[in-house]
Parts: structure tokens; sequence; C-alpha cells
């Protein structure tokens, strides 16, 4: 491993590291409080001519799924659970907003008399990511990438296969990926794995970095994966 340099593009373990930690806070907190434009959903010889759809901060989406009230445009929650409020959903965001409050408090990126404000206090803690140090984020990151998966597999409780590889994108690369159960242990899984739309697989997602391949991408992303991996995923 190089020895560390004083460079922003120096290589050695505790730089990588460092970015690695910081790369993991940052896109959690920009997936639950931002805006994203999906310009991965959009073929190539169609983006310029196509508008990418944008897709609502998770806190937003997690935000209307607890409000959503009556059989009228009730939740998958609301389905299951029988009430006409989706009461997990709301528990969730009250956790998550309880939460992120405290950490806004005492990353100091908010008044600590301030109220709760959900998104004010996500955008207030991601402004702080690239100024705290790694040892903190290796804590508080992690905990956030949980929320992101919570809520994703919440609100779309799709079938997910792991897929066995490393990410081929050119900012991750990485082979497995770690979060934590509701008991506060360590979860090891792979780090890319394919979402299924009924009996075909519609994409590929990394749950490291997020990128995300849609099945158009399928057999391109099997030749930077493996060989064999584009046939068994168009033949699903």
């Amino acid at each position: 491993m190089p020895e560390h340099v004083d460079d922003v593009n120096c290589g050695c373990w505790g730089c990588i590291s460092d970015w690695e930690v910081r790369s993991v806070a940052r896109d959690s907190l920009k997936l639950l409080a931002e805006e994203r434009v999906r310009v991965d959903l959009v073929a190539a010889d169609e983006l310029g001519v196509i508008a990418p759809p944008v897709e609502l901060p998770l806190l937003e989406q997690l935000r209307m799924a607890a409000e959503r009230q009556g059989s009228e445009g009730s939740s998958a929650g609301a389905s299951r659970s029988g009430v006409p409020v989706d009461l997990v959903a709301v528990e969730l965001l009250g956790s998550i907003s309880r939460e992120l409050h405290w950490d806004a408090v005492e990353l100091l990126a908010c008044d600590p008399y301030a109220k709760e404000d959900l998104f004010a206090d996500a955008l207030a803690v991601l402004g702080r990511v690239d100024e705290l140090p790694a040892e903190v984020l290796a804590v508080r990151g992690p905990r956030w990438r949980s929320w992101v998966v919570k809520i994703q597999t919440y609100l779309a409780p799709e079938r997910r296969t792991p897929i066995q590889g490393k990410c081929p994108s050119s900012e991750c690369g990485a082979s497995e990926w770690f979060t934590y159960d509701e008991d506060g242990g360590r979860l090891v899984a792979p780090a890319m794995v394919a979402l299924w739309e009924g009996e075909q697989i519609e994409s590929v997602m990394c749950n490291c970095c997020f990128e995300v391949w849609p099945r158009h991408k399928l057999w391109e992303l099997g030749g930077l994966v493996d060989p064999n991996l584009s046939a068994r995923l168009l033949a699903r």
C-alpha cells in the first residue's frame, strides 16, 4: 500500500478508508433528503430527448406514506396492516426524525434549542460531512445507510437476489457491503443485488454506492462483472 502523501489523489490505506466512510455518509444523506435525477433509467440514445424522471427524497416518500389515509391511495403498509393509516411508516418516520435531530445537535449542525425539522436536520448534517472526523462518520454513516435500506425495502418490498462479483462503478468496486440489524448486529452481504418485478429481473443495484443498472443495461453489466452473468439475468 502506498505511503501517505499530502495530495487529494493519495492512495494510502488511510485516505482510501476516509473516502469510503465519507462516501457512505454523504450518499445516504443525499438519498434521504435530496431529489435524485434518474439518468440511469433513460437509454443512452434518448438522453437529451427524454427528460429523466426525478425521484423524491426517501424521507419525503416515507412522509407521504405516513400521511396517506383511507382506502383511496392507501400505501402498501396500510393495506398490509388493515388500518387506514400506515402506522409502520408513521413509527419509522418518527424514529428517524428523532435520531436525525439528535445527530444534528450532537454534530453541531443545528442550534441545540431548535425544534425537530426532518429535512432541515438532514441537510444540515449533510453540509457537515466533509468537516467531521472520519471516526465519527464511521459510526453514524452505517446507521444512516440502514435508514435508506429500511425505507427502500418498506416502500417497495421487492424480491431481491444477491449477485456475486465486484460493482463495476469506477468510484465503488465493492464486492460486499455492511449494515446493521435492529439489534445492532453487523450484517455482511454481497454488494450487488438483482431487483425483480414479477417473474423478471428489472434492474441490478449496488447497495454500497446505490448505482442502478436497468434491464436495458444488464447485458453491458454482465460483461463488466461476469461474462456468464448477462445470460442468467436476461433469461429471467
